[in-house]
């Protein structure tokens, strides 16, 4: 199977699947979670004297500071809906049950995403596949076909390394509170929370990426159009979080 990846697992593709992109220790919450809304799950702290590496961020830590400061910050924000707030609301990357785990990942490379739905012949969601089950595999040395069906691959590679969920989903509806989806990512940790009709098929999907783009975008008064102000909803006067 190693000549089917051929390039995409080079250092050169993870590389810039995962830059290096450090933040110094003085930071403020609001550069670390800019630096965060780009894709990247998380950076190194720098200590600019030394230029050593004292501590990560991550993107889940963020999640939780919003947690516990998100009513605070977002007053209003986090009583509106996804649906009100235009998060989420796009075309969903998905591959059907009968398809094989190779498949899977060639969608997750051409599509450049981290993540994809897994769906079933009626097109409900069923699971998700993403980068981390390409990692598992890659750790797994090859001893499961990447010809398998992705339902069957997934039970199977996440068996192994003990992951209770055989393929992990969560999934609301369009009327669902801010709030609630940022809850959810808090308590399962998922990166990503789909979005589906009342038929169970995916509609949207919500991101930790796109909460932390929501949170650290700037918003100019909108009853003044000759307003030059802008503030974002996570500032760079928010309180202090400690490195996760």
């Amino acid at each position: 199977m190693k000549s089917k990846f051929g390039p995409t697992t080079s250092l050169t593709y993870l590389s810039r699947r995962n830059p290096f992109k450090p933040v110094q220790m003085d930071s403020s919450l609001l550069t670390v979670a800019r630096v965060l809304s780009t894709q990247l799950h998380r950076v190194p702290v720098v200590d600019p004297k030394t230029r050593k590496c004292i501590s990560i961020v991550s993107q889940s830590a963020l999640v939780q500071y919003l947690i516990q400061h998100g009513g605070n910050e977002m007053k209003e924000e986090w009583k509106q809906s996804i649906s009100q707030l235009q998060l989420g609301l796009c075309k969903v990357i998905s591959l059907t049950i009968d398809q094989s785990a190779y498949q899977a990942f060639k969608l997750l490379e051409v599509s450049q995403v981290s993540g994809i739905a897994v769906v079933d012949k009626e097109g409900k969601l069923v699971g998700n596949t993403s980068a981390r089950d390409l990692k598992l595999f890659v750790l797994d040395r090859g001893n499961l076909s990447l010809e398998m069906p992705i339902l069957e691959f997934l039970g199977c590679i996440r068996q192994r390394e003990q992951i209770n969920e055989c393929h992990p989903s969560c999934a609301v509806g369009i009327n669902t509170t801010l709030a609630h989806v940022v809850g959810l990512m808090a308590a399962t940790k998922y990166h990503r929370i789909f979005i589906v009709d009342t038929h169970a098929r995916p509609i949207g999907v919500v991101s930790v990426t796109d909460i932390l783009r929501f949170a650290t975008a700037d918003l100019t008064g909108s009853s003044n159009s000759n307003s030059t102000s802008s503030t974002p909803r996570l500032t760079a006067s928010s309180p202090t979080m400690s490195p996760g």
